[in-house]
């Protein structure tokens, strides 16, 4: 049977925000291993890459490498 709670502490990014979005998003170009995340999937780390950038108010480049399982990503500023 459902309960009422009082509180709640959601996570953000379902408990997949542990990851260093500050630091891939610097400008530099990154090659991130799936292994490397709680990510199944190629398409779900680069989804997420985009909302993450998004919330900074940047734009990302990305390249996925399905032979590698990696993601290569570059975040930059739209504005500039």
């Amino acid at each position: 049977m459902a309960r009422k709670l009082k509180d709640f502490n959601f996570a953000r990014d379902n408990d997949k925000s542990h990851l260093p979005w500050d630091f891939w998003l610097n400008g530099e170009i990154w090659e991130i291993p799936l292994s490397d995340t709680n990510y199944s999937s190629l398409n779900g780390l680069a989804a997420a890459a985009w909302q993450n950038a998004k919330r900074r108010n940047l734009k990302v480049r990305s390249q996925r490498d399905n032979n590698k399982q990696t993601l290569v990503i570059q975040a930059y500023d739209p504005d500039e």
